[in-house]
């Protein structure tokens, strides 16, 4: 027998062997439908009330002396945020981590706050402990803005406005 009947009669072999089942390939498997009536929910995570957050400008981190319309800011000062943020947090687990945009901080006519070296930090680091409640949970909070004087260069910054009254904050989940 040549090559070529014997490859015809392998082939129809095998295609008689698959038609049939016999060489067909498969794995067992199987589906059950567990069917517990018990959905788990969500909790949330955000600012609340129309107006979450509340505080005003210091000269210093106690919250002691307010800045006035007449505070002229230099190179080298700090200036400080004394608020509280009302965040609604409900959730097992759940840990935030209050944030403040520098982008927010306008300096007219310099253009942003880092062109000046103007830096922003919480002194707490920002870290929220939601764990202990759950509903709107009030949190005192420390925002330092910090002019560094090794960044300025020259008359950089003289006669400039640092624009503070439309900060945002931030709010962002964090895992521990």
């Amino acid at each position: 027998m040549n090559k070529l009947a014997k490859g015809a009669i392998a082939t129809a072999t095998g295609g008689a062997l698959l038609l049939g089942g016999a060489g067909t390939f498969a794995l067992w498997n199987d589906v059950w439908d567990e069917g517990v009536d018990q959905p788990i929910a969500t909790g949330q995570l955000q600012f609340a009330g129309t107006d979450p957050v509340v505080g005003a400008w210091h000269a210093d981190a106690a919250g002691d002396v307010e800045l006035s319309d007449t505070f002229l800011m230099v190179p080298g000062d700090t200036v400080y945020y004394v608020g509280t943020v009302n965040v609604l947090a409900e959730g097992d687990n759940l840990r935030a981590t209050l944030g403040m945009d520098p982008g927010s901080i306008v300096v007219t006519p310099a253009g942003s706050a880092d062109d000046l070296g103007i830096t922003a930090r919480f002194q707490n680091g920002g870290t929220i402990d939601v764990a202990t409640g759950s509903g709107v949970l009030p949190h005192d909070f420390v925002l330092e803005l910090t002019w560094d004087e090794d960044a300025t260069t020259g008359r950089q910054g003289q006669n400039a406005s640092i624009e503070l009254s439309n900060v945002t904050f931030t709010l962002q989940q964090t895992r521990s």
